[in-house]
C-alpha cells in the first residue's frame, strides 16, 4: 500500500516499546515545544573538533552547514557536532541557528533559492517536512545502512512513498507530570499508569484549592489545541484528518468544566500572559500537567539553574486513557535530521545525519535527559542515570511500558490547512466565542471544504 496515501489518510497509531515520536508543531497550530527560546536572527558558529573524514581518503577539508534552532539552549546540538568532528578530522560542521519561534518559516525562506545555504537541517514539524519533500528539497536516505529495528517503529510514519527523508533524532510522547508535595498535603494517592479520564478528572478536582492566597490548580493545560484535541484523538483512537470532530465533545466539556471550577488556569488569561507551561508547573501550585517528555530534560536544566525554587519533588505517570480501553495510548511527534538534496557534500552530510540520529547521537541526547529516536536497552539506562531524572517505578514504567503513540501532526498534503481550522476552532471554544457544539460544527464544515 502506498505509504504516503496511508499516512495522509489516517492518524497513525503505532505500538512501540516504551517510546515514540516527539511533540512539535507548526507555528499556526502549536508553538514548537522543544524550546520556547532562541534568537530571532540566524546565528552562525563553527564547532571545533577533530576526527577522521568519512569521505575518506583524500584528506581534503569538508565543511557542512547545519541549520537548527536554539543552539545555545538545547544541550545536545553542539556536543553531537563535536563528537562527529572528533572522529572525522577533515569535517568541519558550522551550526546555523535560525531561532525557535519561526524556525520552519525561516528555513523554507532560506531554501527558496536554487542553491541551498545548508547541507543538513533539523526538522521541527511535519508540515514543513512534507512541503520540503514535495518541493524536492530533501535527499532520500540510503535505507540499506539504517538500523531500522533500533528505531522501534519510528521510521514508518515518517516515510513518504517508501523513502526515508529524515531520521528521528528525538522521540517524545505525552505523559502526566505531577507534583508529589501537593498530593502529600492533600492526602491524595499519586497517579498510576492506568487511569481513566474520569479518574483523572476526579483526582485533579480533589487536589484543587480555590481559597484566595493559597490557590492550588489540580491540573494545567497549555494553550495549544493539541492539549485538548490530542487528548480526544488519543482517547478515541480517532483520525484527526478525517473531518468529523464530534468525538472531541466530552473532552472539551471536561476541560471547560475544570476551567469554570478553577481546577485549571483560564485559557484566555494564559493566551494574554504568554505563561510558559513549565513556568506554570514550576511555580509550585500546579498538581499535574499533561505534557511531552521533552519537558523532562528542560525542567531538570532549569531546576539546576536555580529556577522554580517552589517546585518540590516531581515525577511522571502515563497519559490517561478512555474507560474500557487498555492503558498506553498517547500522542507524540518527532524532531528529524535530513540532508538537503542540493548539498555538494551530500554523502558526508548523510553520514553525519546517521551518526546524529544513530547510536552515538542517541547517547548524547539521552545523557541530557531527552528521549532519542534511536532507542536500545542501554539508552534508557543512560536517561535514568541523569541527575534529577525521576526514577521511581511509576515513572520508569510510564516511559518504558509498551504504548500506542498517535502522531500529533499526521503527514498529509492538506494537513496544514486542516490544523489551521482546528486551531481556530479550539480558540473559539476555549474563549467561549462558540459553544462546544458550535465549535465542532465549525471545524467539521471548514475542514470539509479543504481539498474540494
Amino acid at each position: 500500500m502506498n505509504v504516503k496515501k496511508r499516512i495522509g489518510a489516517m492518524v497513525l497509531g503505532i505500538t512501540v516499546f516504551g517510546q515514540l515520536l516527539c511533540g512539535c508543531a507548526s507555528p499556526s497550530r502549536r508553538t514548537p515545544p522543544q524550546s520556547q527560546t532562541g534568537s530571532s536572527e540566524a546565528q552562525t558558529g563553527a564547532v571545533a573538533g577533530s576526527g577522521q573524514a568519512s569521505s575518506g581518503d583524500s584528506g581534503e577539508k569538508v565543511s557542512l552547514k547545519w541549520a537548527l534552532w536554539s543552539a545555545d539552549t538545547q544541550p545536545y546540538w553542539r556536543p553531537i557536532a563535536e563528537a562527529y568532528m572528533e572522529s572525522h578530522p577533515n569535517v568541519e560542521i558550522e551550526i546555523i541557528d535560525l531561532g525557535a519561534t519561526d524556525y520552519a518559516t525561516a528555513l523554507q525562506t532560506q531554501l527558496a533559492g536554487n542553491d541551498s545555504p545548508f547541507d543538513v537541517i533539523a526538522v521541527k514539524d511535519g508540515f514543513s517536512f512534507v512541503s520540503m519533500i514535495m518541493k524536492g528539497l530533501l535527499k532520500p536516505l540510503d535505507q540499506s545502512t539504517i538500523d531500522t529495528d533500533s528505531y522501534g517503529g519510528n521510521l514508518e510514519p515518517l516515510m513518504w512513498d517508501g523513502q526515508v527523508y529524515t531520521l528521528p533524532l528525538r522521540s517524545d510522547f505525552y505523559v502526566m507530570f505531577y507534583h508529589k508535595d501537593i498530593f502529600d498535603r492533600a492526602g491524595v494517592p499519586y497517579p498510576t499508569n492506568d487511569m481513566t479520564f474520569e479518574e483523572y478528572d476526579s483526582m485533579v478536582r480533589s487536589l484543587t484549592d480555590t481559597e484566595f492566597g493559597s490557590e492550588v490548580y489540580g491540573t494545567h493545560y497549555h494553550t495549544w489545541d493539541i492539549c485538548v484535541q490530542g487528548m480526544a484523538s488519543a482517547g478515541e483512537g480517532a483520525d484527526i484528518l478525517a473531518g468529523d470532530y464530534s468525538y472531541m465533545k466530552p473532552y472539551y466539556e471536561m476541560v471547560l468544566s475544570q476551567q469554570e471550577d478553577k481546577v485549571c488556569m483560564d485559557y484566555s488569561t494564559l493566551k494574554t500572559s504568554g505563561l510558559h507551561y513549565l513556568g506554570a508547573f514550576g511555580q509550585g501550585n500546579v498538581a499535574t500537567m499533561l505534557m511531552g517528555t521533552w519537558s523532562i530534560g528542560t525542567l531538570i536544566t532549569r531546576i539546576n539553574e536555580g529556577q522554580y525554587p517552589d517546585l518540590g519533588e516531581w515525577a511522571v505517570a502515563a497519559f490517561p486513557h478512555k474507560s474500557g480501553a487498555e492503558p498506553g495510548s498517547t500522542i507524540g511527534n518527532f524532531v528529524g535530521m535530513s540532508v538537503i538534496n542540493s548539498s555538494k557534500n551530500s554523502d558526508i552530510a548523510e553520514d553525519f545525519v546517521k551518526f546524529a540520529a544513530g547510536a552515538k547521537g542517541a547517547e548524547i541526547v539521552a545523557a541530557n535527559g531527552y528521549m532519542p529516536g534511536y532507542m536500545v536497552e542501554t539508552t534508557m539506562d543512560t536517561i535514568f542515570s541523569v541527575e534529577g531524572f525521576p526514577t521511581d517505578e511509576v515513572s520508569r514504567r510510564a516511559l518504558t511500558d509498551p504504548k500506542t503513540t498517535m502522531l500529533e501532526n499526521p503527514l498529509g498534503e492538506n494537513s496544514p490547512e486542516i490544523f489551521q481550522v482546528l486551531n481556530t476552532g479550539h480558540d473559539y471554544i476555549m474563549t467561549g466565542t462558540m459553544t462546544v457544539e458550535e465549535g465542532i460544527t465549525y471545524m467539521n464544515e471548514q475542514v470539509g471544504k479543504i481539498g474540494k
